[in-house]
């Protein structure tokens, strides 16, 4: 997962949002991933992890 494009994780715009800090989230991703492969539970499940970045951003309504 760590080493698929953004845009093939998230939503485009999320994908655009999120850019400057792609490399930060990628060490994230590869983090979880050695934890996983080192027998350890991660939650959410890893297909799970950035999943509320699958609503593209335009969609997405705050209430503050």
């Amino acid at each position: 997962m760590a080493t698929l494009p953004l845009n093939e994780l998230m939503a485009a715009d999320w994908a655009e949002a999120l850019r400057p800090v792609d490399g930060q989230l990628r060490g994230v991703l590869t983090f979880l991933a050695a934890e996983v492969a080192a027998g350890h539970q991660v939650l959410p499940s890893p297909s799970n992890v950035l999943r509320a970045f699958r609503q593209p951003l335009a969609d997405v309504k705050v209430l503050v």
